[in-house]
């Protein structure tokens, strides 16, 4: 077959073809650093204007003051709850709620067990002085059958305990608190809904706030309810850097 050449002096637009070819496969050869040099200056936007937001406050030890919350008196109760798997059903998920009940306990609040089937939820209960409404704390301690559940959810869980402790331990609260710590989360909410179809204390409840994955940086909110602004405003007063995500977000949330 006959080879087809172009003349030297041929050029297209001003330029040789034998010009234009090398810098054609040089262009190809680099098609990943444009979008590459996009990724590492986003990155660096996002990391330079959120830094403030996802640095984590100094924790707070366990000589802190007693009306004070202290991580450090929190992750205690990490390493209690994640010392091994505990997925619903569990012997090991018993005894973690074994534990729990007696923390909560020892912190003076009103606890109850709601051992229903193989659900151990643990539900403790902070008396106001002049109460027109309880105020709830949920956090499920159980674990998937693959890991222990440090993240998901021991932290919040032990959040929740050390949370009891430090308000027993301050001035007395107008209204009531209630913790409630459901066994089944990981199995589709199975303790929340036994506690909300079939616990007393439910009727009391006016507002609920979730604590859930509570594993790295500052708290945030992933998602609220109707006419919850409530939450959003005493959220916004008690944080340095508040944060909220759209996630699972309803059309009127």
């Amino acid at each position: 077959m006959a080879a087809i050449t172009q003349p030297p002096g041929n050029s297209v637009g001003g330029e040789s073809v034998g010009e234009r070819e090398p810098r054609r496969r040089s262009q190809s050869g680099r098609w990943w650093a444009r979008p590459l040099i996009v990724a590492v200056a986003l990155v660096a936007a996002f990391a330079y204007g959120a830094s403030p937001m996802l640095g984590s406050p100094d924790a707070k030890g366990a000589g802190d003051p007693p009306a004070e919350f202290s991580a450090g008196r929190a992750m205690v109760h990490v390493e209690e709850v994640a010392g091994e798997p505990h997925p619903v059903g569990s012997a090991a998920m018993a005894d973690v709620a074994d534990y729990l009940a007696a923390e909560l306990e020892r912190t003076g609040s009103e606890v109850d067990r709601q051992d229903v089937g193989d659900l151990h939820n643990v539900v403790a209960r902070i008396r106001g002085t002049n109460s027109t409404g309880a105020v709830l704390f949920v956090g499920h301690p159980d674990s998937v059958a693959e890991g222990p559940g440090a993240g998901d959810n021991a932290t919040g869980a032990a959040a929740l305990v050390e949370m009891s402790r430090a308000l027993t331990a301050g001035e007395p609260l107008r209204n009531d608190v209630i913790v409630l710590l459901d066994d089944g989360e990981e199995q589709g909410f199975r303790g929340g809904e036994a506690f909300a179809s079939s616990h007393p204390w439910m009727a009391d409840v006016k507002v609920a706030v979730g604590v859930d994955t509570a594993a790295w940086g500052p708290p945030y909110v992933t998602q609220i309810a109707n006419d919850y602004g409530i939450i959003v405003e005493a959220y916004a007063d008690g944080v340095d850097n508040p944060m909220v995500f759209g996630f699972l977000a309803t059309e009127d949330s």
